[in-house]
Parts: C-alpha cells; sequence; structure tokens
C-alpha cells in the first residue's frame, strides 16, 4: 500500500512531461520550422540566435559611459560585437548626450558604427531632420541612418505616414543612400507595413524572430550582458552574411 503514492506521483509527473512536450511541439508547428532559429545560452547572459554571423547592440545615454575597447574585445562563443547603432537625436532638438563619445570611440575601437534618430510624431518632420543632419558626421563605412518609429501620435494615419516620408526624403538626400526604419514587430505590421517598402527594415522581436522575412536587422533581446557597458543592453542580429553587410554600409 505504501509503494501507491508513489506510483501515482509517476503517473501525475508523466501526464505533465507529455504535456509540456505537446505544448513546446506544438509551439514548433505553429511558428514553423523556418521560423525557429536556434538558440544558446552565453556569457552575455541570454539566449542568442545561432542561425546568423554578424551581431551587434544599440546604446544611448541610458547606458552612460561605455568602454569600447571592452566591448570590442568581448567573444563569446565566436560571437562578437560586429556592429552598434547609436542614438543621436531626438524629437526636434534633442541631443543624446552620449552621441558623440558613442561615435567616435566605437569606430576607434573597430566596431562598424550607425547614428539613429527617435521619431516622434507630433514634432515637424524637416526640423527633426535637421536635427539629425547636423548632429551626425557620416563616414565611408558606416551603417545608414536610422529612423526608429515607435509611436502613432495623434493625426491621422495618411498624416503619419507622409511626415515620415518627409523625414525619409531628407535623410535620403543628406546620406545619398536609404535609411534603415525601426520598429517593433506588432507596431510594423499594424502602421507601417507597405508604406516603407524599399528601405531596410530593423525589428524588434523578443521570442521568435519576426514574421516579416524581409527584415535585416532583428533586436532580439533588451537585457544583454555586454562587457564595458554597466547596464543591460539591446542586442542584435544581421539577417545576411557579410557580404550583404559590406553592401549594406555608406560608400
Amino acid at each position: 500500500m505504501k509503494k501507491l503514492p508513489l506510483i501515482f506521483g509517476l503517473i501525475v509527473l508523466g501526464a505533465i512531461l507529455t504535456s509540456l512536450g505537446m505544448y513546446f511541439y506544438n509551439d514548433y508547428k505553429k511558428y514553423g520550422e523556418d521560423k525557429v532559429p536556434s538558440f544558446m545560452y552565453t556569457d552575455f547572459g541570454v539566449y542568442v540566435p545561432t542561425e546568423y554571423s554578424i551581431y551587434g547592440i544599440d546604446v544611448s545615454r541610458y547606458q552612460n559611459r561605455i568602454n569600447w575597447e571592452e566591448v570590442a574585445k568581448m567573444e563569446v562563443q565566436d560571437i562578437n560585437i560586429d556592429f552598434a547603432f547609436i542614438k543621436a537625436t531626438e524629437g526636434k532638438y534633442m541631443k543624446d548626450k552620449r552621441f558623440k563619445e558613442n561615435w567616435v570611440e566605437s569606430k576607434k575601437h573597430g566596431i562598424t558604427r550607425g547614428a539613429y534618430h527617435y521619431y516622434l510624431p507630433d514634432g515637424n518632420p524637416k526640423t527633426q531632420a535637421d536635427n539629425f543632419i547636423e548632429s551626425v558626421e557620416l563616414l565611408p563605412g558606416d551603417l545608414p541612418p536610422v529612423i526608429d518609429i515607435e509611436d502613432r501620435g495623434l493625426a491621422a494615419h495618411k498624416i503619419f505616414i507622409r511626415d515620415i516620408h518627409i523625414f525619409l526624403d531628407k535623410i535620403t538626400a543628406f546620406c545619398n543612400c536609404k535609411p534603415i526604419v525601426y520598429s517593433y514587430d506588432s507596431f510594423y505590421n499594424d502602421y507601417l507595413e507597405n508604406h516603407v517598402d524599399g528601405y531596410p527594415l530593423w525589428l524588434a522581436r523578443y521570442g521568435p524572430k519576426p514574421d516579416n522575412a524581409q527584415f535585416h536587422f532583428w533586436q532580439f533581446i533588451d537585457r544583454a550582458n555586454v562587457d564595458g557597458i554597466g547596464s543591460k543592453v539591446d542586442m542584435n542580429v544581421f539577417s545576411g552574411d557579410s557580404t550583404a553587410f559590406s553592401n549594406l554600409l555608406l560608400r
């Protein structure tokens, strides 16, 4: 009679394990084999997708002072920090107080750099573009400028899209390139899809990779540990190989 609780417990455990197995199998089937990358847990303190070869971070004043030499030296299971998107400006007037230092030091230590602008939909798009242009000196080998769009604003959707293109057109003339459009996955699907075709796409999604197969960059986590940075940081991958990455850089 004393064996019954043990037998009952094993039965319950078996049922739980079977249910969990079915859950993960169905989750896998839901996303499809091509949308479930392999992950490994690393010294970055997070699971990192392994099907890519080019990795990077994005930073702003919130990371405080960064030791870029330590960032550049970090290597974990053949993963290095190859690129960094650095916040330059926000809205019509704000300039990130760490931008100039981060812009110079990242390049000095061999990390491919890109500058981004946090777009405010209720601010004049021409003035916002001017804020970015007067703050950033681009050089060959830099990544194209980025417009970070996360706020819908109060205007009608057609006005929202019109103003984004006013900003994009002015930045295109400035860099003689197609700027990168950043947003998180669901916001892009709701407000931007089919309205920014032809621009390189950088999507944030923490979990399975974005549904949109056309993304160039994927921000897959927002809490990585990186040497030389005292706080958690966003981590990204580039979707292509080294040739595709090189072709994206400014000439």
